[in-house]
């Protein structure tokens, strides 16, 4: 099959394609930055997220399908996060099926650590380029990037009719 279909964005989504490989590759992997605990990508999201969402009581099936990922994977990451004092779990005080989590004292003293190091490390370099564009490219950007995610998301398989 030609790569004709990416017409002039062939450059854009083969980097995008190598950006996603690479992110895949460690979003599990548990990285030594010289704090107490080792953290993976993964757990550094979800304490955003948790952090993002504190004020509306989010349940962790919420949590997990704004993070894009099955239920059962972050139910087994706060369990993990749980072990490493990063996360605590609550019960709704009128609903004791419902957990609430909540990073920790603790959770949010190393993610502020990890904060400063990635930025240092990594974001510095991308926040320079991205105050390089107008705002309105940096949302266009970000917006397609939420379709693209929103799209290989999805779990349902697609219809296929047969082509004469």
């Amino acid at each position: 099959m030609s790569l004709e279909w990416l017409g002039a964005h062939k450059k854009f989504i083969s980097e995008l394609m190598r950006f996603g490989n690479a992110y895949a590759l460690n979003y599990n992997t548990e990285r030594d930055l010289g704090l107490d605990v080792k953290l993976s990508a993964s757990e550094v999201q979800m304490m955003e997220c948790i952090m993002n969402s504190e004020d509306k009581y989010l349940k962790m099936a919420k949590i997990a399908a704004q993070m894009g990922i099955p239920k059962s994977t972050f139910s087994k990451n706060i369990k993990k996060m749980v072990d490493k004092g990063l996360i605590e779990k609550y019960h709704m005080s009128d609903n004791k099926k419902e957990i609430i989590v909540r990073v920790s004292d603790y959770g949010r003293q190393l993610y502020d650590k990890y904060c400063e190091i990635v930025v240092k490390s990594l974001y510095g370099e991308v926040f320079r380029r991205l105050d390089e564009l107008p705002p309105e490219c940096e949302a266009k950007v970000a917006e397609i990037l939420s379709i693209i995610a929103r799209e290989n998301s999805r779990t349902a398989k697609p219809k296929l009719e047969k082509i004469n």
